[in-house]
């Protein structure tokens, strides 16, 4: 019988919580085939997880989103009760959602894994955890090929080479991303809108890597593509614009005046646009440049 297998031995750190997971991923059967996903209506979760974390759960495996969003992220009024990060409900469970993640494992399912890396993979990365998490990500892809892997999974490895420096590996999987709209092995987008937003973040990123090799002004045109990317959601994404104007801010500030002039003065660009959409704060600082 060949069995083509992989040990899996990680310690998962975050949020004061050590959980040391080791599991065997990728078994065969006697014919040298994978093991199915196991069918059903995955029940067995709801009891290890409060309701709102199996809900989240249950639609990350129905990929009804291509990153997990935080309640604010779309709402132009923002209550109380949606200033609480998701970071916070995933640091409370934490334990239970890594004990999910080994129990599926374990039982070949291989699409609920997934769906739980998916949901942790935010948290894990602001506590300097994704290398690990990531190693299991490609494990299950490279045993399930046929398992879909969210593209925030995908930018998120981008976005580790990024900060190892290794800029070309980044740069070729953003590249990827963007030369085919989004497209990332089995993944199915519902709404157009969906495969917009993946192509905002990964123009984004892309932009980051510019900015990091020194090159200003392509830097600063593709963070003002991704601009224009999250402005035309139906419901902008004040992260991402967030984000994309501190950028913006940060590479104007660097710029030299030529290449400032060039960035000013291409007309598919028009900075002051910006100010009729963003916080005045954004508009003041990056806007000044220009009538200075």
């Amino acid at each position: 019988m060949d069995m083509s297998s992989d040990w899996v031995c990680v310690e998962i750190v975050g949020g004061g919580i050590s959980s040391y997971l080791c599991f065997k991923i990728g078994l065969c059967d006697q014919s040298g085939g994978k093991y199915s996903l196991l069918s059903g209506s995955h029940t067995w979760h709801e009891d290890a997880l409060c309701a709102e974390l199996a809900s989240l759960l249950q639609e990350a495996m129905d990929m009804k989103w291509p990153f997990v969003p935080e309640k604010w992220q779309y709402k132009q009024a923002v209550s109380t009760e949606d200033k609480t990060n998701l970071s916070d409900l995933i640091k409370k469970h934490l334990s239970q959602l890594l004990a999910v993640l080994k129990a599926s494992i374990v039982a070949q399912e291989a699409r609920a894994a997934l769906a739980v890396v998916f949901l942790v993979d935010r948290f894990l990365y602001w506590t300097d955890e994704s290398s690990r998490l990531l190693k299991i990500t490609k494990l299950l892809h490279r045993c399930h090929p046929d398992t879909p892997v969210a593209p925030q999974l995908v930018i998120r490895q981008a976005r580790v080479y990024f900060n190892s420096g290794k800029l070309q590996k980044a740069e070729f999987i953003l590249s990827s991303l963007i030369n085919n709209s989004g497209a990332t092995g089995c993944w199915v987008y519902h709404y157009e809108s969906d495969r917009a937003l993946v192509q905002a973040v990964s123009v984004q990123v892309r932009g980051m890597v510019l900015q990091k090799l020194g090159l200003w002004r392509e830097a600063a045109e593709l963070i003002w593509t991704s601009l224009v990317g999250y402005y035309a959601l139906p419901q902008p994404d004040k992260k991402g614009i967030g984000t994309s104007l501190g950028i913006l801010a940060n590479i104007l500030v660097s710029m030299n005046d030529e290449d400032f002039h060039a960035f000013r003065t291409n007309p598919q660009i028009d900075l002051v646009s910006i100010s009729d959409r963003c916080n005045i704060l954004y508009s003041v600082f990056i806007l000044q440049p220009l009538y200075s």
